[in-house]
């Protein structure tokens, strides 16, 4: 009997061979149409629905999530959706937190408004700021 750790092992390693196996499809899928994206994703579904056991995968996948569903339809349809996002999608991971705030300080504002208040309009506070600089 395999412990969890080992299984978790083996599932993961296929994981990886699976995604690398599916590298053809990614770049398919990057380099296509919307018509060529779309036929890509309701073949991998019909696939996917095959694959998890569901007879008749054409009414699942036409059926959607919409009213009606049967609740195991619901999740199958979200896991191979899920999956085709992780194999073949690939979005690009979200981009890194700034690495400076855009917050100005108390003091620093105050002291912008003071000095503000020594002109007539913006236009000229700004002309004095490009004649020292």
């Amino acid at each position: 009997m395999l412990s969890i750790q080992q299984y978790a092992a083996r599932v993961a390693g296929t994981t990886r061979k699976m995604r690398a196996g599916a590298d053809v499809f990614h770049a398919a899928y990057a380099s296509g149409t919307a018509e060529q994206r779309e036929d890509l994703r309701r073949r991998w579904m019909l696939g996917h629905l095959t694959g998890q056991g569901f007879k008749g995968p054409e009414r699942i996948l036409s059926r959607g999530k919409g009213k009606g569903a049967k609740p195991e339809h619901i999740l199958a349809i979200d896991r191979a959706s899920s999956d085709f996002r992780y194999m073949v999608v690939r979005p690009d991971a979200k981009p890194a937190a700034p690495t400076h705030s855009a917050r100005i300080s108390r003091e620093h504002r105050a002291a912008a408004k003071a000095y503000l208040a020594q002109f007539d309009s913006l236009a000229s506070a700004i002309a004095a700021l490009k004649a020292v600089a």
